[in-house]
């Protein structure tokens, strides 16, 4: 038969009927290896005799490739049970999922390809970028201007054509993931950001059909930074932007919102302080009602770092409490924001002085913190110590530090 390995030369001497009564009788168990080579006249080795012997030829399976062609298996030795794999003779294609041969092999690519340019052209129609981001500094909120300064100045390449805000770097974009997520979709809204649809494959998932792309995710992709802008123009928007942020004048919606994104940031610091603390004590941060009416209570009366000293008098004391009373963690973690309650209560009340705690090395301040308070408040580390009291706004009383 075409393809079929001819027989091995040590059994050309046998009829068809004495190597096939050879072939039964080996895998009966009646006779051992030595005994029969020497009745059926082979010379050789034992220890090859399996090798000798013919494939098993499958008259019922041909390879999809060759036509005609029947697929065979090699001969196993008689004392192991795995069902031998059937193959092509001609071209090596093997009857399973996992074969390699080079038919094979093009023919999974060429698939993949397909797959590929299907996929593509479903990003190209969901992700193209049909406008451009207006560029007038007037035009933005101050919450959008200090997000915006913030991406370029964490992860906007050298050539000014993409970001990375979801990049784990130890100064990280946003102090949490909400206010991360809340900056990325106000500038997806408004064009300063754009997924790419040359973004990788894999960071897409896609119908069954192939026809559309219902979700992905973020920090695969690649964004495109203030896509169909030219980098002059990018680079002299950015300049004038950091001009009006650092020297004024600022448009005046940016005075009346200032408190209220204060306070925004400064909340989020102190859950990431409240989350770390307790982290490092093996206990994990919820941020329920509670925890957020607490949270917006203390930042009435007290600084970013009076907070963080606070939160750790009250962790520390609290985890030192758990220890000695041997509670489980699913009863202790209820006590810890109580605890930062009370702490705070009793500052107030005593009239004590609360000392404001420097950051934390494992909790570095964030790229938006930075901005807002070095660049557009122009206060720096003074931020620790300044309560954001968004109450002056409603009072109609204006922050002397702010500088314009």
């Amino acid at each position: 038969m075409e393809g079929t390995p001819p027989l091995n030369a040590r059994l050309a001497h046998l009829t068809p009927d004495r190597l096939a009564e050879l072939i039964r009788r080996y895998y009966a168990r009646t006779d051992t290896v030595p005994s029969l080579m020497e009745e059926f006249g082979i010379v050789g080795n034992s220890s090859h005799f399996v090798r000798m012997l013919p494939p098993v030829v499958h008259d019922d399976r041909v390879c999809k490739f060759c036509v005609g062609q029947k697929l065979i298996s090699d001969r196993l030795a008689r004392d192991r049970r795995q069902v031998p794999e059937a193959y092509c003779p001609n071209c090596g294609h093997r009857d399973s999922a996992r074969c390699s041969c080079q038919t094979c092999t093009t023919a999974a690519w060429q698939k993949a390809k397909e797959i590929d340019q299907k996929k593509r052209a479903v990003l190209q129609q969901r992700f193209a970028v049909r406008q451009e981001p207006e560029l007038e500094v007037d035009a933005l909120t101050l919450k959008e201007a200090v997000c915006l300064l913030a991406l370029f100045r964490h992860s906007v390449s050298e050539d000014l054509s993409t970001a990375s805000p979801h990049a784990d770097r130890r100064e990280k974009f946003s102090p949490n993931t909400e206010l991360r997520d809340y900056a990325i979709g106000m500038l997806q809204q408004h064009v300063f950001l754009a997924v790419s649809p040359d973004s990788p494959v894999d960071a897409f998932i896609f119908n069954d059909e192939l026809t559309d792309c219902p979700r992905f995710y973020p920090a695969k992709a690649t964004w495109l930074f203030m896509p169909g802008i030219d980098a002059g123009a990018k680079k002299n928007f950015i300049a004038d932007l950091e001009r009006v942020a650092r020297d004024g004048p600022w448009p005046h919606d940016w005075h009346l919102d200032v408190f209220d994104l204060w306070l925004e940031i400064a909340k989020a610091e102190c859950f990431e302080y409240y989350a770390l603390q307790l982290s490092q004590r093996g206990f994990e941060a919820e941020f329920g009602e509670k925890t957020h009416t607490v949270f917006d209570n203390l930042l009435e009366s007290f600084s970013i770092g009076q907070v963080f000293n606070l939160t750790w008098q009250a962790v520390r004391d609290t985890t030192d409490y758990i220890v000695k009373k041997r509670l489980t963690k699913r009863h202790a973690k209820n006590t810890f924001i109580g605890a930062i309650q009370r702490k705070a209560d009793k500052h107030r009340t005593e009239g004590w002085t609360t000392k404001s705690s420097r950051r934390d090395f494992d909790c570095p301040q964030s790229i938006i913190s930075s901005v807002f308070f070095d660049l557009f408040m122009g206060i720096g580390a003074k931020a620790l110590e300044t309560p954001p009291r968004a109450n002056w706004m409603k009072a109609g009383e204006i922050e002397p530090e702010i500088p314009f």
